[in-house]
């Protein structure tokens, strides 16, 4: 049976998870060969950001909002084709799973502490 401060705790790792997984699904999602790579970066600097949010989150405060306001920022950066073949959507998404597999281990290493 878990004590009343133990059951706070695993609600919020909960919470952290499931922003996580929202963060995830919404990133997984996106068509960056829609950007340039400048804006592709753009936007990897607005989920690396959301990553390190939601890593170092201590309180619902600090989780309220997250996904809503990564997808207001994504939203806001203009998108255009590609002049010529990049790396932008390769880099995207290579960034954005480094983001979230960080966020996850250090998720699951606070979990197990």
């Amino acid at each position: 049976m878990l004590t009343a401060e133990q059951a706070d705790a695993k609600a919020f790792e909960d919470a952290k998870w499931e922003a996580e997984e929202a963060i995830r699904a919404y990133v997984n999602q996106i068509d960056y060969s829609a950007y340039s790579d400048e804006n592709a970066a753009i936007i990897n600097g607005y989920v690396v950001a959301a990553g390190e949010t939601l890593s170092n989150a201590t309180t619902y405060a600090g989780l309220e909002g997250l996904v809503d306001t990564l997808k207001a920022q994504i939203e806001s950066v203009e998108k255009m084709a590609k002049k010529t073949g990049g790396c932008g959507s390769a880099i995207g998404l290579a960034a954005g799973a480094v983001v979230l597999a960080s966020a996850a281990l250090v998720l699951r290493k606070k979990k197990e502490d």
